[in-house]
């Protein structure tokens, strides 16, 4: 099941983004912060389903009354500086027990709660990845199949 996350999630949040941290090309060198995935998972649960400026939509798959996978995405000002808002996803992910459509199913939420807000283009709803964990090119075959297309490339500083 799908759901829109409560405070009782949290906890289990913060154990899913650890468990993706993990498995990242981030796990050798950076340590995760439990307080501050709390405060930033807290934050957005306060702001699930707003509509301005800092409103957030955090989803949840459960199953078997075990979560299973989360999504956040938050609106912002285009550009930080516009007169309308842009959705970004921040978090989705699925642990391997997840349903095998929780992630597209989140994503429609996401999109649906977008799309219902009129200070949101349609042209201004992103969705993300890098290649922080193994395999998360199969995301960017999900987007397009939903209608997006590639804008642009991140790019970080080689290792010496």
């Amino acid at each position: 099941m799908i759901r829109r996350a409560t405070f009782s999630d949290i906890p289990r949040m913060v154990e899913l983004l650890c468990e993706a941290h993990a498995a990242s090309k981030f796990a050798a060198r950076v340590g995760v912060s439990r307080k501050a995935a709390h405060t930033l998972l807290q934050q957005a649960v306060t702001r699930n389903g707003g509509t301005n400026d800092g409103g957030t939509i955090v989803l949840v798959a459960e199953h078997a009354g075990v979560l299973e996978g989360l999504f956040v995405g938050v609106l912002n000002r285009v550009y930080f500086i516009g007169d309308k808002l842009e959705a970004n996803d921040m978090y989705l992910f699925v642990t391997p027990s997840a349903g095998r459509a929780d992630a597209s199913k989140m994503i429609d939420g996401y999109l649906e709660w977008a799309d219902a807000n009129p200070k949101v283009d349609r042209q201004d709803v992103k969705l993300s990845y890098t290649d922080a964990l193994p395999g998360a090119a199969r995301v960017g075959r999900l987007y397009a199949k939903k209608g997006f297309r590639r804008a642009g490339e991140i790019f970080e500083r080689a290792a010496q």
